[in-house]
């Protein structure tokens, strides 16, 4: 994934840097790095890690959050949410 594919991604869900890095679970420098791809003093590219990229398409799915809502696992409708990975 780009930084500028990271960047649009945010902006489309309306989201600022600050709440990504929440929903996200990190912290926002870590948001600056995906969206310039520097990694500070180091060199290369920040890649953007699977568990983020998985974790953003569940975000853009409309899927509760963990940590903000009480969900109850043994009741979650898996056949919908494995729907969502069918849709391409």
């Amino acid at each position: 994934m780009t930084p500028e594919a990271f960047k649009a991604w945010r902006k489309r869900l309306g989201l600022t840097q600050h709440e990504a890095a929440r929903r996200l679970g990190v912290d926002e420098r870590v948001i600056r790095r995906y969206e310039t791809g520097r990694r500070g003093d180091q060199a290369g590219a920040a890649p953007i890690p699977k568990a983020t990229r998985r974790a953003m398409v569940a975000i853009a799915a409309g899927l509760p959050d963990p940590d903000d809502a009480d969900i109850d696992w043994e009741t979650v409708d898996l056949d919908s949410l494995s729907d969502l990975s069918q849709s391409k």
